[in-house]
C-alpha cells in the first residue's frame, strides 16, 4: 500500500478511537451523584449545555440554546473555559455536550449538536 494511504488510514483510525473513548467515558458518568452548581436548585431537572468559544459545532448550537433559555429556566449554559471545575465534575471531555441531571444524579449525557426537539423533550416540553 502507498505510505500516504497508510498515514491517512492511521489518522482516521486514531480519531475514531479517541471519539469512541470519549463517548464511553461520557456514558460512565450516568448514575453519578453530583453537587448542584452554584445558583442551581439541587431538586428537579437541570439540563447543562457545555460549550467552548472556539468550538465550531458549539457556535451553531448556541443560538438554539439561547432561544430555549428564554422559555426554560432549567437550561444552564456553561462555558468550559470559565467553569472547568464544573465540567470536570460532570465528566465533560468534549464540546458541545449536554448533561441532564435529575435530583442531583446524572441521567443522560449527549455529545455533539442536538436537535431542538430533543432538547425540548429533555427540558420537559412536549
Amino acid at each position: 500500500m502507498h505510505p500516504l494511504i497508510d498515514l491517512v488510514v492511521g489518522i482516521v483510525t486514531a480519531l475514531l478511537l479517541v471519539q469512541g473513548g470519549t463517548r464511553l467515558l461520557a456514558r460512565r458518568s450516568i448514575g453519578r451523584r453530583v453537587a448542584a452548581a452554584p445558583g442551581d436548585d439541587a431538586s428537579g431537572r437541570v439540563v447543562y449545555y457545555f460549550h467552548a468559544p472556539r468550538c465550531g459545532p458549539c457556535k451553531a448550537m448556541t443560538p438554539v440554546v439561547d432561544n430555549l433559555r428564554q422559555s426554560f429556566a432549567n437550561l444552564r449554559k456553561v462555558d468550559v473555559t470559565d467553569e472547568p471545575e464544573l465540567a470536570r465534575r460532570m465528566g465533560v471531555m468534549a464540546t458541545p455536550s449536554f448533561v441532564v441531571v435529575d435530583d442531583g444524579v446524572i441521567t443522560m449525557v449527549k455529545l455533539g449538536p442536538q436537535r431542538e426537539s430533543a432538547l425540548r423533550s429533555w427540558l420537559g416540553a412536549a
